[in-house]
Parts: C-alpha cells; sequence; structure tokens
C-alpha cells in the first residue's frame, strides 16, 4: 500500500512537470510566432506591433480605435515601412500597433478581403483593371467608427525605380510622422479599448 502512495505521488509529481515544461515550451514558441520581429528582420523584439487576423481588423476599422498596418514579410517595401512606423509609434507613446498580414486573403480574393476592401474604399487606389485595392504597406489609424489618417506612401513604388532600402531618409520620416501625429494624439488615449 505505502508503495502504491509513493508510485501515486511520483507519477502526479511527474506529470506535473511534465506539463509545466511543455507548456513553457508552446507558450515561447507561440510568443515567438506572435512577435513580428521572427519575420521583419529589421525589427526589435520588443516592438509595438500585435498580430491579428482579418476579423478583428475588420471590427478594428469598423468600431474600433487604433492603428493598423497591412502589409506582408515578403513585401520588401513593408520591411523597410515596419520599422519606420514602430519607430513613430514609440517616440510618440503609442503602445501599440495591430499587423495583419493580407497576402493570401488578397491573393484568394476572400469575402473578408472585400470586406476590408469595401470598408477602406474610399482611401484604395484602384488596380490596372481599375478595381479597388489594397497595396501594401497599407496604414490605418482609425477612432469611433471614423478613419483619421491612412498612408500608402510607398505601397505603389517599384523596387526596379526606387531602393527601398534608401527611401526612408530622415526628411521622408520627419514628414509622414507630422502627417500621422494628430491621428496618433487621438487613438493613444483609446488603444485599451481594444483588448
Amino acid at each position: 500500500m505505502k508503495k502504491n502512495i509513493i508510485l501515486f505521488i511520483t507519477i502526479l509529481i511527474l506529470s506535473t512537470l511534465a506539463s509545466f515544461f511543455i507548456y513553457e515550451h508552446f507558450n515561447k514558441e507561440l510568443k515567438a510566432r506572435n512577435n513580428l520581429s521572427t519575420t521583419y528582420t529589421k525589427l526589435d523584439k520588443k516592438n509595438v506591433y500585435k498580430i491579428i487576423n482579418i476579423n478583428k481588423a475588420i471590427k478594428l476599422v469598423k468600431q474600433g480605435n487604433g492603428a493598423l498596418l497591412i502589409g506582408f514579410k515578403e513585401c520588401i517595401w513593408c520591411q523597410q515601412y515596419v520599422k519606420v512606423i514602430d519607430d513613430i509609434a514609440k517616440k510618440n507613446s503609442l503602445p501599440t500597433i495591430y499587423y495583419l498580414d493580407i497576402r493570401e486573403d488578397r491573393k484568394n480574393n476572400t469575402k473578408k478581403y472585400q470586406e476590408l476592401v469595401n470598408l477602406l474604399k474610399d482611401k484604395l487606389k484602384n488596380d490596372d483593371l481599375g478595381n479597388r485595392r489594397i497595396f501594401v504597406p497599407f496604414l490605418v489609424i482609425a477612432k469611433d467608427k471614423e478613419i483619421l489618417a491612412t498612408d500608402d506612401e510607398t505601397s505603389t513604388l517599384s523596387s526596379d525605380k526606387v531602393d527601398p532600402l534608401k527611401y526612408w531618409t530622415k526628411e521622408k520620416i520627419n514628414a509622414l510622422e507630422e502627417k500621422l501625429k494628430p491621428a496618433i494624439e487621438k487613438i493613444k488615449i483609446c488603444n485599451e479599448c481594444n483588448k
């Protein structure tokens, strides 16, 4: 009987320890996957981005308060832009910018992508066929069902004609910051609203 109790306690302790280590492993892996710096190499691990899905992005544009950056890792302009926006956000005390990887939804022209396009339609450019399209990188700042600011300055530039690595000069970064600052000030107060 005593052996059975000792065996049971040993198994219980080992199971608890194994569960803890498994949880910690997957929790670290999940945090790493949810940190944009794993796919955007110029970005610090401590960045302002929170990765969200398209449903949350639609909700944010429709009724939320916050900044949403739409892009995808394969876009060389996005690789530069995420760092610029991260620096501007930190400088202006904006703790969170939501990030949506739009590549698959856009490529497959999903209903959710079409819904997001419809919400942003007045702020978007047309493609070669005359259809509204989300060109990336695309930043939108919204508050109380209103789009306060957008930026897609580099979304249609060709890397054949302009070097993405040299585009963002101090002057251009300062101009972008001045453009976005009024909208950032309005959403800073409500950044906790979307949690």
